[in-house]
């Protein structure tokens, strides 16, 4: 069966040109996203199914001198967990070896409702970690908690 399906040249030549079609309409549709919303990703690729964005710029951006004093890995790590709360997996930078924390990779070969509930998700999460933030407050192990002033390692339960 596989084969009489790939031996058909015009049905193969139809479904590559139509995943090709979908996925430059979803790197489209996710880039529009995230330059609406203000958060700096590496563009230029005409190849792949990811695009990766800088989910720190907006929380520095808001937050201003309220930015934690902590490992910026611990702060990442901290806001994955918060996309995870939102039901969003994205790989983090760190995962692949970035130098530079804050950048997650954003997989846009979804079917579009999917990706558009994902980037709404995203969003969200990033709403609700800066004002855990903002309060001093962050996530560990699943745990939403809170710091009092002057102790940010140490924390209580919210």
């Amino acid at each position: 069966m596989t084969v009489q399906i790939l031996s058909d040249n015009h049905f193969v030549k139809r479904l590559v040109q139509t995943n090709l079609s979908r996925l430059a309409a979803n790197y489209e549709l996710t880039v529009q996203f995230l330059d609406t919303h203000d958060i700096p990703f590496r563009g230029g690729s005409n190849a792949g199914f990811f695009v990766w964005a800088d989910l720190f710029a907006p929380l520095r951006r808001q937050m201003g001198q309220l930015w934690p004093e902590k490992d910026p890995w611990v702060v990442e790590k901290n806001l994955h967990a918060t996309l995870l709360k939102h039901k969003v997996f994205l790989a983090s930078g760190q995962a692949f070896g970035s130098d530079v924390p804050g950048w997650f990779r954003i997989v846009f070969a979804h079917q579009e409702t999917y990706l558009r509930e994902g980037l709404k998700r995203i969003v969200q999460a990033l709403s609700v970690y800066r004002r855990q933030l903002g309060q001093g407050g962050y996530v560990q192990d699943g745990v939403t908690k809170t710091a009092r002033r002057g102790t940010l390692g140490k924390s209580t339960k919210l």
